[in-house]
Order: structure tokens, then C-alpha cells, then sequence
């Protein structure tokens, strides 16, 4: 196997990495020198600390280090290949050191884990060659170390051969409040010829003076002393650098930061943070995270030559906000030929939109095209329909299955209150969100009514909020609400079933979230709702946090899904038909977005738990699917799996969303003499009165009955 790959953006791939160790056969590649090599530099900063290792590959760094006394590693790399030989080759040697599968660029640590990350090569490998992937992964994947680094003093140290486009992430992310030192090191032996030798850059949060909100870069060794050889050109190009970026942080900016953006490059994505102000520790943080994204499709004609979106508060972590493919949809939809799309960090609140716009003026202005840069007005600022709204964020906590978990409150533009539950860790992972409705406040103590000082734009307090499930604020739980009209029970409520397990129609709803979905079915629709969730973290913030509450006809499990379906589906078979459902809801994310599919998880797709779902179901039951993926062909994989079981199967497109609703129940349909199917007209006209009788219900509601009715027309068949 060759070393190097033909293409350098093979670094990021996986598959790439799995090959390249599997070809070495356990044998250690030491990319750009040992722990010798090193010691010196990084020792001071290493001892007695809490060590992450980023991209650790088959490296012996880290073993090397824990021979030297120092054992609290964590070592992570994205090839699942590298880690099970490396943790089989340490476990019984070094116990105390951990090995864990991960992609640095979405690491599940919590906030201020480690004291320093250790990389060697690691932004450079996934930095690859100079383009827009490069500085996106790039930028990712530094936000990334400046989130599990400790917020007060810690470090992060990357062994680099300081490319430019490498030196530029590096130097424009670690700015306010990091003080940056590059240090020269004996290269390896067998880069002792290259034309490339490795540098360390040492990034220290907490650095320099607290007072200055750009500290410059500081070279550890002489000039007159650097190695000088084969690499005499690469040496002068890092001193360049570090001369031009220093020279910019004397005015108060980073010229790394913000270099290049004075020209249009289509197809191009950066992501960077924009450092403003300081906490109330006296020390400077990022107030906002910014994706440039210069489009391919509006180079002309109408469009708007730079434009700013708003991301809404509390909707940051959302597909359509925090991925690149969703961030192009957002560009496309704005016309700009130069999109600025930024996202508050660090817990920073807005105002309103105006100080938004005055706090952030000179900052776009860097980052906007030559023509407009010195033309403000020509620069407008955008949002969604809801407004930017104010967030509080409410409780965070950590699960081992899904991740970093956020509640947070979220006030609209137009007086409404949300709450949402956020899985940080996943963007493609479902989100849940509920109405909060402002408590009637104590005649007898007026104290309790919530106080709205001008000019805070506070929340009131939780104590004075309570959660509304008369509505559903999310547009394919609605959709999912009217899938109701596709059965023989369409309305439920007041409707009894003879020999049912509690004499009420029976749902099974698989996957929690805020509980918002089961509680509005138990309570608009009289059924009887049991709830599967995989995740007990997920449950317990259900319930102190959603209103979520187990009663006589509403419970939930923490369990397996698919054990619980294959469950009630043995109960059916030995037991009877009272123990069938009428409604069975696949509403479970997946962790594992690989294949293209968030939702559901793919085990969800097999066909023996598909027969099992079938076996469950009541004769005029349905099975209604929530199922997430961009790609049509993604899509289409998972309704021919469960064409497989269910013949029939209607999608609902959910408007504004990335959810589709799949449903698949009874026979509706009839064979044609050419061998087509068409629905039978006698069952359009039943689920048009069940829908029509449904709209009318006082849900809070509104579900676009004509719509859904003519969806019905799309109906497909295996």
C-alpha cells in the first residue's frame, strides 16, 4: 500500500484509515517523531494531567508517555480498526489508559473535560490540501478542542508541519484569551532529508495578559537558530505567517481570521468563531459562530451580493443550522451570493434584532466581499418567520447513549414560549420541543406574576411556566396526529374496545423525547399509550421537564423497542387479539447516521421485526413511521423495506421539515385489470369524514385536512 493517498482528502475517510492500518499489520508508524522528540516541549505542560489524544492512530506516543509516568490518556481515532488493535496490544500492560472510537470532529466529551489534547498530524491529515472541505474540517474540528478543553487553563498541542492553510485555521480560531508559542523540534530520522519538518504550536487558554484581547504569537527559539536545511523555504513561510499575524492582532484583529473573504470563491464554507467582549471573569470568549458559504447558483442577476442570517436562538443545533448540507439549503433560499449565517456561542443573549445588528456590523464587514464592504447598507440581515427570539437554557446533562442533552426555553418574536430538548452531541438526531403557557398569577401574592423588566428581555422564571400538551408545536407530530384518519378508529376518543387489555384503543409509541407526541394522543383521543425508551436519561428529563406523567393509561418503559414489539406480538399470537394495538408509532432516532438515515434506526427496518409490527396491529390498526433522511434515495430504502410487510404505504411530506411520515395499515385498496391497484373510493371518502371530524377536534391545533387527502394520490405499492 502506498503511505501517502492519491487524493489528500482521503485523510478524512475512514476507510482510508481502516485500510492503511490493517496494510501496516500492528506495525506503529511514528508520523513526524517520537515522545523523545517531543519530551522536552511538551512534559512541562503533560505531568499530572488529564490527556486527550486526538487521531491517537497505531501511534506509540501515548504508550510511550505512560511508561514516563503519565497515565491519565484518553485516546481516541475514528478507525474502529486501529483502536481494537491498539486497546488489545495496551489493556493488560497500561490499564489505567482509555481507548475509545470517536471522530475528533464531533467528540461526545462534555464541555472542559481535558486539561491538554495532545495531536500529532492530526490537523494536518485532516486538513489535507488547501480547499473549502479542508478549512471546514479544520474549523470543526478546532471548535471541537476549544469546547473539552478546561475553560481556565487549558491546553492544546499540535505537532503540524505548518502549512499555510493549516497555520491559518490554527492562528484565526486560538485568538482572544490563547496564548500561542511555536516551538521548533529535532525531526525524526526519517524526515530528517524532507523538504517539510514538524513545528509544535502549544495553544494555552488563560495565556498572556488578561488585558489583551489578541496576545501575540510568541516563537520559542531563536531565528539565527532554526534548522535550516532541505526546509529552509518552509521555515521562512512559517515566519511570514506568524510576522503577518501578529502584525494584524497589534490593530485588534487576526489577519487569519479573516483573510480571504475579500473576494468571492463559489462552493466555498468557513467556519469560524468571532471572539467580542468579555465574561464576567474578566476573560474574552466567542460570542458567535459563523459559516461563510459563497454560493455556485446566485453569481449574478438579482441575487444579493452579501446578506446575514439570524440563526434562531435555541434552534443552533438543528440539521438545517449546524450541518453543511443544511447550511447550503439555507443559502440557496436566501438569494445572497455571499451568505454570512451566524449562531450566538458561549450563552450569549441578543436583545432584538437592531442590537444584534450593531454588535455585529464590524465583524461582517471583514468577512464580507470587497464590493460591499465599505457599503454596510447594502448588507441586510435576515432571520426565520419565528424571530431570533430569547433562550435559557434550563438543565444539561449527560447520557452515555445519547450524548449531551440540553432543555432549554426559547421565547419567540411573537410572544410564545417553547421548551426544547436538544441532543448536542447528534445534530440528525430528533429534536422535541413543547408550548409553555405563563402560569395565572396569585391574586393573593402578586409577587408570583412574572416580572418583565425593560430592557432584560429575560424569561420569567420556570416556576412561572407550565407545559401546554393542548398543542403540538412540531410540524410531523401533526402529521403524524392526522395519519389517525387512516384507520377505522380515526377519532378514538369515547370509543371503547370489547375485550381490549383496559377496554381503550391501544397505541405503542417507540422512542420519548419530551413526551409531548403520547401525552397529546392520551389525553385528545382517550387511548391507551405505552411508551418504549431506550435512553433512562431521556425519560427522567421527560418527566421533570416535559409534564411527561405515568398514570393508568399512560406509562413509559425504558426498554428495547424492538424486544418490546416482538413482546406484545408473542402476547397476540398466545394470548389473543385483545393485546393488539391500534396505533403503533416508530418515533426512535439513531445514533449511527452513517448510512444516511436518521430515522429509524435501521434495525427498525428488518423484515422480521416488520412482521412482528404486522402481527401486533389490530385488524383496522396502523403503523405510522417517522422517518428522517435527506437523500430521496435514502427514502426510498427505507418505504421498500417496509413495502416488503405493508404493500400500501403513504408519505406525508412534512412542510418546512426534514421528517417524512410513512403509514401503512389495512387494505385500502383494489386490484385493476392491468394489474395496478387503485384506492377504493369508499375508503377515500371514509378517511375524508374521519379527517374532517379530526380537524374540527379543539386540539390547538391545525391540521391541513386537503392536503393530506390529496397526498393520498401518492400513494406507492411494491
Amino acid at each position: 500500500m502506498e503511505l501517502l493517498p492519491n487524493n489528500f482528502d482521503e485523510f478524512r475517510s475512514v476507510g482510508y484509515w481502516d485500510r492503511f492500518f490493517k496494510e501496516r499489520r500492528e506495525l506503529p508508524f511514528e508520523w513526524y517523531g517520537e515522545w523523545g522528540e517531543l519530551k522536552n516541549v511538551a512534559m512541562p505542560f503533560c505531568t499530572g494531567k488529564k490527556i486527550l489524544m486526538a487521531g491517537c492512530g497505531n501511534s506509540e506516543l501515548s504508550s510511550q508517555m505512560y511508561d514516563d509516568g503519565i497515565h491519565n490518556i484518553t485516546n481516541i481515532d475514528f478507525s474502529k480498526v486501529v483502536i481494537r488493535e491498539m486497546l488489545s496490544k495496551n489493556v493488560r500492560s497500561r490499564p489505567q489508559m482509555k481507548w475509545m472510537v470517536m471522530d475528533m470532529t464531533k467528540m461526545r466529551f462534555e464541555d472542559g473535560a481535558f486539561d491538554v489534547l495532545v495531536d500529532k498530524g492530526g490537523l494536518d491529515a485532516l486538513m489535507g490540501e488547501d480547499n473549502s472541505a479542508a478549512v471546514s474540517a479544520g474549523a470543526a474540528y478546532t471548535s471541537e478542542v476549544s469546547r473539552v478543553l478546561d475553560k481556565g487553563t487549558g491546553t492544546y498541542i499540535c505537532i503540524t508541519l505548518g502549512q499555510r492553510h493549516v497555520l491559518r485555521t490554527l492562528f484565526g480560531h486560538f485568538t482572544s484569551n490563547w496564548q500561542l508559542s511555536l516551538h521548533q523540534i529535532p525531526p525524526p530520522a526519517d524526515m530528517a532529508n524532507s523538504r517539510l519538518q514538524p513545528f509544535v504550536v502549544i495553544c494555552r487558554r488563560g495565556g498572556g495578559d488578561q488585558n489583551d484581547e489578541m496576545p501575540l504569537i510568541e516563537l520559542a527559539f531563536e531565528r539565527a537558530q532554526a534548522v535550516l536545511g532541505q526546509n529552509a523555504e518552509q521555515v521562512a513561510g512559517v515566519f511570514k505567517m506568524v510576522d503577518d499575524d501578529n502584525s494584524a492582532r497589534q490593530q485588534g484583529t487576526s489577519l487569519a481570521a479573516g483573510q480571504g473573504f475579500d473576494i468571492l470563491h463559489p462552493g466555498r464554507r468557513v467556519v469560524l468563531s468571532l471572539p467580542q467582549g468579555k465574561g464576567t471573569d474578566g476573560s474574552s470568549h466567542p460570542m458567535f459562530l459563523a459559516s461563510v458559504l459563497d454560493s455556485t447558483q446566485n453569481t449574478g442577476g438579482e441575487a444579493m451580493e452579501c446578506a446575514v442570517f439570524i440563526v434562531p436562538q435555541g434552534k443552533e443545533s438543528e440539521w438545517l443550522y449546524s450541518t453543511p448540507e443544511g447550511q447550503w439549503e439555507v443559502s440557496s433560499q436566501c438569494n445572497a451570493q455571499r451568505l454570512v449565517l451566524v449562531a450566538l456561542a458561549g450563552g450569549c443573549q441578543a436583545a432584538d434584532m437592531h442590537a444584534l445588528q450593531a454588535t455585529l456590523s464590524p465583524m461582517v464587514l471583514d468577512l464580507a466581499p470587497t464590493s460591499v464592504r465599505f457599503q454596510p447598507k447594502k448588507i441586510p440581515y435576515m432571520t426565520a418567520v419565528e424571530g431570533i427570539g430569547r433562550k435559557a437554557v434550563r438543565d444539561k446533562v449527560e447520557s452515555k447513549l445519547s450524548g449531551r442533552i440540553i432543555v432549554e426555553d426559547v421565547e419567540l418574536d411573537d410572544g410564545r414560549y417553547l421548551r426544547r430538548l436538544v441532543f448536542v452531541s447528534n445534530s440528525s438526531v430528533i429534536q422535541s420541543e413543547v408550548i409553555l403557557s405563563l402560569k395565572a398569577p396569585d391574586n393573593a401574592n402578586t409577587s408570583s406574576r412574572p416580572q418583565r423588566k425593560k430592557g432584560l428581555h429575560t424569561l420569567p422564571p420556570t416556576s412561572a411556566l407550565s407545559v401546554d400538551h393542548s398543542h403540538l408545536p412540531m410540524n410531523y407530530h401533526q402529521a403524524i396526529v392526522a395519519c389517525l384518519g387512516l384507520t377505522g378508529r380515526a377519532l378514538f376518543k369515547d370509543r371503547h374496545r370489547q375485550g381490549g387489555v383496559s377496554g381503550l384503543p391501544q397505541a405503542l409509541v417507540v422512542g420519548l423525547g419530551g413526551g409531548g407526541l403520547p401525552m397529546f394522543l392520551g389525553r385528545h383521543f382517550n387511548l391507551d399509550v405505552e411508551v418504549v425508551e431506550l435512553d433512562p436519561v431521556v425519560v427522567d428529563v421527560a418527566q421533570k421537564w416535559f409534564g411527561f406523567e405515568n398514570s393508568n393509561h399512560m406509562r413509559a418503559t425504558v426498554g428495547d423497542g424492538i424486544q418490546a414489539v416482538k413482546q406484545r406480538s408473542t402476547l397476540v399470537q398466545e394470548q389473543g387479539p385483545h393485546y393488539a394495538v391500534d396505533l403503533l408509532v416508530l418515533d426512535a432516532g439513531s445514533l449511527d447516521v452513517s448510512a444516511g438515515i436518521s430515522a429509524p434506526p435501521l434495525a427498525f427496518l428488518e423484515e422480521d421485526f416488520l412482521r412482528a409490527v404486522k402481527d401486533v396491529l389490530s385488524d383496522d390498526g396502523i403503523l405510522v413511521v417517522n422517518c428522517v433522511a435527506r437523500s430521496s434515495e435514502r427514502r426510498a430504502d427505507v418505504a421498500k423495506a417496509i413495502q416488503g410487510v405493508f404493500p400500501e404505504l403513504l408519505e406525508i411530506d412534512v412542510e418546512d421539515d426534514v421528517n417524512h411520515v410513512l403509514c401503512a395499515g389495512r387494505p385500502t385498496c383494489e386490484l385493476l385489470p392491468d394489474g395496478g391497484m387503485r384506492m377504493q373510493e369508499s375508503r377515500i371518502a371514509e378517511i375524508g369524514q374521519n379527517l374532517k371530524g379530526a380537524a374540527r377536534c379543539p386540539w390547538g391545533t391545525d391540521i391541513d385536512t386537503e392536503s393530506l387527502l390529496r397526498s393520498l394520490q401518492r400513494i406507492s405499492f411494491s
